[in-house]
């Protein structure tokens, strides 16, 4: 693969200082689609080109390209891990269902019959799902970033891959057995890792962003009292932010330039209006996940009467319609429960947390490596 930089800014976001480098939004959306369609099985390799950086730049950016792909490759085992974790609940409650199922004698009601039925054909369609659809894709994703995570990188004027197999190979190789055992390039584990990108003290985490005036932090456009954070520094942000620890809270360090009063005040209206937008979608998706709880549960409670009721009154056709109502708003009832009420719940609580996070901006050159 081959990418052109003009400056060390096309690949390493401004916004991150010296020790916690993140990639560039730019650059990431070169990559993230190729993961996916990379061969399998095969060493990766990057040629960046276009300017030519210095043996401390170059350093830099190959231990930040490392140092993403590993961290993003952590998440995407610890989402695999929930979700294996979920299927073996699913499978428990399938099998304890199908128990249930098998109690149930002829002479049970047909409405109870149903509600044997519904968690039984519920837990076993998630089950399938998941092994007929969803696995091939997580594998396929998983495989896609461990290579890039372990890729060669190297830059326009040095020796071509094919020109050096044999140094390529070795370093291929402690790359891949290094990202095999947990390990970046720098010796870290991937939980050690994220502990100095995001270091904890006293139950506070830090998020260090590097600017160098205000046009780095506020919008230019935006005119005072309704101050917004420049996309790039968002972007920064909504990287970070996933990779905190629910328990904790959050502080928000702006290194490498001094504010006056008007600026900083200008600074905390921005982060405060940045989280508060970010709180409000949390705030309508859970009201929005709660409404339809409660209207699958008028529905279902609805459809459960007419069952009971026009059983031996309506002819079969009706009848039928009614069943699948009822397996209809039961079946969304238990996802909105079980899934979607859990995440959208755990999600606000975590975006109400980050809305108190405090904001410190230190004078300029105060900035100490936290390794």
């Amino acid at each position: 693969m081959a990418y052109k930089a003009d400056c060390i800014s096309d690949i390493i976001c401004r916004c991150s200082a010296e020790g916690y480098e993140t990639l560039s939004d730019e650059f990431l959306q070169s990559f993230d689609e190729i993961s996916l369609h990379l061969p399998d099985k095969m060493p990766v390799a990057l040629e960046i080109s276009g300017c030519g950086f210095s043996e401390e730049e170059q350093g830099r950016i190959r231990r930040t390209i490392r140092n993403h792909y590993q961290i993003k490759l952590s998440g995407i085992l610890s989402d695999n891990r929930n979700a294996l974790i979920r299927m073996c609940w699913f499978a428990v409650s399938f099998l304890l269902s199908a128990v249930l199922l098998f109690l149930v004698n002829d002479d049970t009601e047909n409405v109870i019959v149903q509600y044997a039925y519904l968690p039984f054909w519920f837990f076993g369609y998630r089950i399938l799902i998941f092994l007929g659809i969803d696995l091939l894709p997580r594998l396929k994703r998983t495989a896609g970033c461990r290579q890039i995570a372990e890729m060669t990188v190297f830059f326009s004027g040095e020796k071509p891959i094919n020109e050096v197999p044999d140094q390529v190979a070795e370093q291929y190789a402690a790359e891949k057995q290094a990202a095999s055992s947990g390990k970046t390039g720098s010796g870290l584990t991937s939980e050690r890792l994220l502990r100095r990108y995001f270091p904890e003290e006293n139950g506070t985490v830090s998020v260090v962003c590097m600017v160098t005036g205000i046009g780095d932090v506020v919008r230019r456009n935006t005119v005072s009292g309704y101050e917004m954070l420049t996309q790039e520094l968002e972007g920064y942000l909504d990287r970070c932010l996933p990779y905190i620890p629910d328990h904790v809270n959050v502080r928000l360090e702006l290194q490498g330039a001094s504010f006056n009063d008007e600026e900083k005040r200008s600074i905390e209206r921005a982060v405060r209006t940045f989280f508060a937008f970010r709180k409000d979608a949390a705030d309508l998706e859970e009201r929005d996940s709660r409404r339809k709880i409660l209207c699958f549960v008028l529905f279902m409670a609805l459809s459960t009467i007419l069952l009971f009721t026009a059983e031996n009154i309506v002819n079969k056709a009706v009848l039928e319609f009614l069943t699948m109502a009822f397996w209809f708003f039961g079946d969304y009832l238990i996802e909105f429960v079980l899934l979607d009420m859990i995440g959208a719940g755990r999600r606000c609580r975590r975006i109400r947390k980050l809305s108190e996070a405090g904001i410190v901006i230190p004078q300029q050159g105060a900035f100490t490596d936290r390794d």
